[in-house]
């Protein structure tokens, strides 16, 4: 299994703890730190992986979320946010107290087959594009995120 650490290292001693733990994984494991990602980078990045897993103690919205999930990454987030999961939606919430729950479903995803692999992909994609409908701050916020990346990122 590969993990793959994405952003900026915003805290030296909470980094160097979180490297003590990657050095202890097993073998089958391996965690890779990528550093910060351009906002052009950032849907193609996700594209290459087979879940965004986000153990947050707080969102407001989550854009990051919608983010994944527009990219057709299945989501695998703490309670502490506004999204919900139902079966099939490519969006998994548990308890971010319950780290037997997040092992088992890392470990389920790792098993699935490709073609289950691609289901969930088109479930994720059909999710960013219900949070989209549900809503005009949707609309708004996907307006606000093609402007962005048409610009190349650049500030507006």
């Amino acid at each position: 299994m590969q993990v793959n650490i994405y952003g900026p290292v915003e805290s030296e001693a909470y980094w160097n703890r979180c490297r003590a733990l990657i050095a202890r994984l097993p073998t089958h494991i391996r965690a890779t730190y990528h550093g910060p990602l351009r906002p052009d980078q950032v849907s193609a990045t996700f594209a290459r992986h087979d879940l965004f897993v986000l153990p947050t103690q707080s969102e407001n919205f989550g854009h990051i979320i919608f983010e994944a999930l527009r990219a057709g990454t299945p989501v695998l987030i703490s309670s502490n946010t506004p999204w919900k999961s139902s079966e099939g939606d490519g969006i998994t919430v548990l308890p971010l107290e319950d780290m037997q729950a997040w092992c088992d479903r890392i470990d389920s995803m790792a098993d699935m087959s490709q073609a289950q692999r691609l289901s969930m992909r088109e479930d994720a994609r059909a999710a960013a594009r219900e949070a989209i409908a549900l809503s005009d701050n949707g609309r708004a916020t996907l307006a606000m995120f093609e402007a962005v990346v048409a610009r190349g990122g650049s500030s507006f």
